[in-house]
């Protein structure tokens, strides 16, 4: 299955683009600085309203307040950003 710009990584039922959001300043401040850098340098943040995966275009960078992993920041990286 391909991938289109603009939905969520993940495999999860809310992929589709309607419920992706923009990552404004006000929740990127939220995120830990190296999650704020990484997301800066890709561009054009987005976030599944959904399963709270955080990701630019197609790369997921983690999970933001996720009802599987709970509130806060879940990093998608090693050693965890």
């Amino acid at each position: 299955m391909s991938q289109k710009i603009g939905e969520c990584p993940d495999q999860c039922s809310g992929r589709r683009v309607d419920r992706q959001m923009d990552i404004g300043r006000g929740l990127l401040e939220q995120f830990p600085e190296a999650a704020q850098k990484k997301l800066l340098e890709l561009g054009n943040p987005k976030r599944c309203t959904y399963c709270g995966c955080v990701y630019s275009d197609t790369i997921k960078i983690g999970v933001w307040d996720s009802g599987v992993l709970g509130q806060g920041w879940h990093s998608n990286f090693y050693p965890k950003i």
